[in-house]
C-alpha cells in the first residue's frame, strides 16, 4: 500500500514558535511536545505531504506513550473542500494511530496542530507532535497504480 508518513523530522514538517521540548519516543523514536495554551496560540506545527495523486486518503495521527496528555488536541486538515477541524483526547489515545478521518485531498493538503486548545496554561497538560499518515482508499490506490504504469 502507498501510504505516505510525514515524521516531526522530516523536510515535510515544519514547527513555528520557541520554547519546543523534545521526547525519545514515538514514530521513528522522536517527537516534539510543548505545554498547552488557554486562549493564546504560540507553538504550531505543520504537515505537508507529496502526495503521488489527489483522492481520499485517510489520515491518522501518531499519539506518542509519552507527554500527550491534552484533552482537545485540535487538528486542522486543508481538504479540497476547504478546513475541517476534528478534535481529539492525546491523552486517551496514547500510543496508538489516531483517526484524523478520511478526506479528498489534492496533492498538497495540510495538517496543523496548535498548542492553543482551550485547556488552563497551568493545568499541566502537554501537546505532543509526532507523525502523520495518509492512506489512500481502495479507488485513490488504484489511481495510483494507474499513474505508475503510465
Amino acid at each position: 500500500m502507498t501510504t505516505v508518513y510525514v515524521d516531526d523530522l522530516s523536510s515535510g514538517f515544519k514547527k513555528v514558535g520557541a520554547g519546543w521540548r523534545q521526547g525519545n519516543t514515538g514514530h521513528a523514536g522522536h517527537h516534539f511536545y510543548a505545554p498547552v495554551r488557554k486562549t493564546s496560540r504560540t507553538r504550531y506545527a505543520s504537515w505537508k505531504p507529496a502526495l503521488p495523486v489527489a483522492g481520499t486518503y485517510a489520515v491518522q495521527a501518531w499519539i506518542p506513550g509519552q507527554h500527550a496528555t491534552s484533552r482537545k488536541a485540535a487538528y486542522k486538515v486543508k481538504t479540497a473542500n476547504g478546513w475541517v477541524t476534528r478534535v481529539r483526547s492525546q491523552y486517551k489515545r496514547r500510543g496508538t494511530w489516531v483517526s484524523l478521518g478520511t478526506h479528498r485531498l489534492t496533492t498538497a493538503p495540510i495538517v496543523q496542530l496548535a498548542d492553543k486548545t482551550g485547556e488552563g496554561d497551568g493545568s499541566g497538560r502537554k501537546l505532543a507532535f509526532d507523525a502523520v499518515r495518509f492512506i489512500p482508499t481502495a479507488a485513490t490506490l488504484a489511481k495510483i497504480e494507474a499513474a505508475e504504469n503510465d
